[in-house]
């Protein structure tokens, strides 16, 4: 978008044009004086809107934020699956893939279903029901997983999260949007170098017990 500048300085440049085209025709109309002519009504107005264009243009171009959606619109499976496979839980997804900048992380319905795709695993069933059932491990992967996602990919526009466990099905669909006007401020603009994510997000909504059930119960479907 646009800020305030660039819009001043659009429709200067656009009035400029109007007022060139009417100049052409009644000159008289747009200056006043004694040497009125089509050709000082050309060379005004059009370097008016030139030099006002030429300027937008370039705030435009200085922009980070345009130049980083411009060089990358859309997120790559590839480097999406390289991130999230190191996510809380990340040993018990099923699935994980993203289109048009929409991502969805799918986790195995069952310890048979896992076992089944990793036979070699020494994993048992005990051990894989303990990891979801203990120390509100599911309400901390939802709340803090697609959130964390989000802020890694800036360009993601959703991140979806299912998480089958005993007889019920625990969802998410977390919108950036959402997200960002639930929580106050831009969850892209988190890092981790300098804690911002720790401090602003992870400790008062993940490690928060009463903020992390609110997010839950506004964000998480369970069937």
């Amino acid at each position: 978008m646009l800020n305030a500048l660039e819009v001043i300085l659009f429709l200067v440049s656009i009035v400029s044009i109007i007022v060139l085209i009417i100049g052409l025709f009644m000159p008289k109309i747009v200056l006043r004086g004694e040497k009125i002519n089509r050709l000082r009504v050309v060379k005004i107005y059009l370097s008016t809107a030139l030099i006002s264009f030429i300027v937008c243009m370039v705030f435009i171009n200085l922009d980070p934020s345009r130049k980083s959606s411009a060089t990358k619109e859309t997120v790559t499976q590839e480097e999406f699956v390289s991130y999230a496979k190191n996510i809380r839980g990340a040993s018990f997804v099923k699935e994980m893939k993203v289109n048009n900048n929409q991502a969805e992380i799918i986790f195995y319905d069952s310890f048979e279903s896992y076992k089944t795709d990793n036979p070699d695993n020494k994993l048992d069933d005990k051990a894989y029901k303990q990891y979801f059932s203990t120390g509100h491990t599911i309400e901390k992967l939802l709340v803090s997983e697609p959130a964390r996602l989000l802020r890694q990919f800036p360009t993601l526009s959703t991140v979806k999260m299912t998480i089958p466990f005993e007889g019920k099905t625990y969802s998410i669909n977390l919108d950036r949007n959402e997200l960002n006007s639930y929580i106050g401020y831009k969850i892209e603009n988190l890092k981790t170098e300098d804690k911002s994510w720790q401090q602003k997000f992870d400790e008062p909504y993940v490690y928060d017990k009463d903020k992390r059930s609110t997010f839950f119960k506004k964000f998480v479907t369970v069937k």
